[in-house]
């Protein structure tokens, strides 16, 4: 005899005690069962010969079917014995369950719905459910319309559109930060069932990342171009002022040319990856805003505070003479009008 036998065959019979007392009749099962797993044990010295009359016996099969019995009789769905009844023809059948108490289950969501005051959609699609009642009394025909009018589906959909669309009214649409909800909200829309919305939320995770990214260096390409041109017009200010001469003079005309270039090249930027030039790209609300430094004036941005309106003229102006070809001493003879504001309230002496 092998322990190794003896120790599977304990590890087999040890979950019976987690079920105990249970009925004489089951524990006769029980009982019996475990006398032929040991005797089939203890009469293999090989472990491996064992396993391989094991598996042959049957007795495995024997242990689950007991198992099964004895779960059952614990849980109250057999009887104490493990007997498990088959024939139902001495049951009455059950009582026809009507349209209107189907639909009244739905009666207190839909009141905590209705109460929320502004769920207006959830609330439309709980009473269209509701109404199927004074529709028909046949409840295959309520389930035919129900799965024909969506109208289960309906309830998840609407609900969760009372809740995600307020939001994004909410939001600034023109900025990258409203596209995932926005995206989120047309998958709610066009899907029509559980299924459809699992796919579409998963297409759409993907096309929100693309989405943003885009977005954002539209705009990061923006706000970049935005200082290169303030910065490109105070250099060449204080390089007309004082000649391009002393080191206050110098330093700013360098810095007149490097801002031209890097301002040249972002503009190229713009076109070659986005098809962008600057008359598109103040045609666009969500980008012009970037050129005038915004700064969010309430929680979500949907307003703004910015500089003057006219620096947006003045940039036209400012990209118009740098895409020239124009030389620099040129440039330096030519007068800006109008000019860039850094403040929103012009101040005293100060563009």
């Amino acid at each position: 005899m092998s322990n190794v036998n003896r120790d599977t065959i304990n590890g087999y019979l040890a979950i019976f005690k987690d079920y105990q007392p249970m009925h004489p009749e089951l524990q006769a099962q029980v009982d019996d069962l475990g006398r032929r797993m040991y005797g089939l044990a203890d009469a293999h010295s090989d472990p491996m010969a064992f396993f391989q009359a094991f598996s042959q016996s049957g007795l495995q099969e024997e242990y689950s079917a007991l198992m099964g019995k004895v779960v059952m009789a614990d849980m109250g769905t057999a009887a104490p014995d493990g007997t498990v009844k088959t024939d139902y023809s001495d049951t009455p059948a059950p009582e026809v369950y009507s349209v209107r108490q189907f639909v009244e289950q739905y009666r207190i969501p839909y009141e905590e719905v209705k109460k929320a005051g502004y769920r207006k959609r959830g609330e439309k699609a709980y009473e269209e459910l509701r109404a199927l009642a004074d529709e028909t009394e046949d409840m295959q025909e309520a389930q035919l319309q129900i799965e024909e009018r969506r109208l289960l589906w309906n309830l998840v959909k609407e609900d969760s559109l009372d809740i995600f669309q307020p939001i994004l009214e909410a939001m600034d649409p023109l900025q990258a930060e409203s596209l995932p909800l926005e995206k989120h909200v047309e998958v709610y829309l066009e899907s029509d069932g559980d299924e459809a919305l699992t796919y579409g939320l998963e297409l759409a995770e993907n096309e929100k990342a693309a989405l943003v990214g885009r977005a954002l260096s539209r705009i990061q390409l923006t706000v970049l171009l935005a200082g290169l041109l303030m910065d490109y017009w105070a250099s060449k200010l204080t390089a007309q002022n004082s000649g391009g001469q002393g080191p206050v003079g110098q330093k700013a005309l360098k810095g007149m040319i490097a801002l031209r270039l890097a301002a040249r090249k972002t503009l190229g930027l713009l076109a070659s990856d986005f098809g962008l030039t600057f008359a598109d790209l103040i045609q666009d609300p969500g980008l012009m805003i970037w050129l005038l430094v915004p700064k969010n004036a309430d929680e979500l941005g949907r307003f703004k505070v910015t500089l003057h309106p006219q620096n947006i003229r003045a940039m036209e102006d400012l990209v118009g003479e740098i895409q020239s070809d124009l030389t620099t001493l040129e440039l330096l003879q030519r007068e800006n009008d109008p000019v860039i504001w850094y403040a929103l309230i012009r101040a005293e002496g100060r563009a």
